[in-house]
């Protein structure tokens, strides 16, 4: 087999393993959706019948799984720290009936393709969030939508969830209090694209910060700024690429710098442990083992506490070459911690300057300042 058949191979069986089991609800037609998504995905499927649809499921795409009435938001509070509380969207009294408090700092979280709301990596997060601060930390679980094996149908609804948090955010201003400025949010691959979108829709000011991981990059490469994760979706963006590249070269992340500050571990495409020498590509896309890295950097760098542990430490450079051939070994512009810490005040980000680091192969990840 050829290169090209033995990735879409791979991107199958991947997919495949990550499907939901759960009974899915009836069927909505095209129609459904609002004027502006479909007008949107007939884009989206031009592009897809040249590119990855053709590739990897020949044949006409399948109906829309899911409706925008199926995204759940699940909260946890240290008060419920072990049972998610279910908001009702738009409902006043469901939100006195939680334990959400508005004072609080509110982190949100968006999984990504196939996946639902408690994926391994947003139960982790919450525990390390809750562990360190006192906060609000709510799941936008948009499983339905992101079901396999249509990836088109699942871009679709990253636009559609943003829209639906981005009006819910912006009514929880004016109902219940929330503060832009003390809420965070943080995605993994579509779920970034997500996060990055409601950043990009909300009307009642600018979030405080969006955290992307890992950015899918099908569809969303080339895309105007405003249809993705871009600079100025927060107030700060800050970006974790772990599996940047090409599809063909096993990547399913974003490249482009589309943050305030864009950390490429390990050169961004590949991560130690994930890789084999002869088929790195194919096993590492199978695995999705680089792609879901980006998380587990997230959650370690919330565990992490100082001064006894490692956090990562990441220096500014030209490009990864350069970083690898030890050239840039001062800190020079500022050096920045990747992940949950990570702050630029004080520091002057340029346009072309992008923040490497070194892990480890296995738990800890972190290294420290070398």
């Amino acid at each position: 087999m050829n290169r090209r058949v033995l990735l879409a191979l791979a991107c199958m069986a991947a997919v495949s393993a990550g499907m939901s089991t759960s009974k899915l609800e009836p069927e909505v037609s095209f129609a459904d959706y609002s004027p502006k998504i479909r007008e949107r995905l007939v884009s989206l499927s031009k592009n897809w019948a040249d590119g990855w649809q053709k590739l990897l499921v020949p044949g006409p795409k399948p109906e829309v799984k899911a409706a925008i009435d199926q995204v759940n938001f699940l909260l946890w509070t240290r008060s419920n720290r072990n049972i998610e509380y279910v908001l009702e969207a738009f409902n006043a009294d469901s939100f006195a009936a939680s334990n959400f408090d508005a004072s609080k700092v509110t982190y949100i979280e968006f999984h990504g393709f196939t996946v639902d709301g408690k994926t391994q990596w947003i139960i982790d997060s919450k525990n390390a969030l809750l562990d360190r601060e006192d906060v609000n930390v709510i799941s936008v679980d948009w499983g339905e939508l992101a079901a396999a094996p249509d990836y088109v149908a699942a871009v679709a609804g990253v636009y559609e969830t943003a829209e639906l948090t981005a009006s819910l955010l912006d009514w929880m201003v004016a109902n219940v209090g929330l503060s832009f400025r003390r809420t965070n949010l943080a995605g993994h691959s579509l779920g970034a694209q997500c996060a990055g979108m409601t950043g990009n829709y909300v009307t009642a000011g600018k979030l405080n910060r969006v955290t992307g991981l890992d950015p899918a990059a099908p569809l969303f490469d080339g895309v105007s700024a405003s249809e993705r994760i871009n600079p100025n979706s927060a107030n700060f963006v800050d970006i974790i690429h772990s599996n940047a590249g090409p599809l063909v070269d096993g990547c399913l992340g974003m490249t482009a710098q589309v943050g305030q500050i864009d950390f490429y571990p390990n050169g961004g495409a590949h991560q130690p442990g994930c890789t084999d020498p002869d088929s790195s590509d194919i096993l590492d896309l199978v695995g999705s083992c680089s792609h879901g890295r980006a998380p587990e950097y997230w959650v370690e760098s919330i565990r992490a506490q100082k001064p006894t542990d490692k956090t990562f430490w990441a220096k500014p450079c030209s490009d990864w070459s350069t970083y690898d051939a030890g050239q840039c070994s001062s800190c020079g512009n500022g050096c920045v911690e990747m992940g949950y810490p990570a702050d630029i005040s004080g520091i002057s980000i340029g346009a072309t300057i992008e923040y490497y680091l070194t892990t480890n192969s296995v738990e800890p990840y972190a290294q420290g300042l070398n």
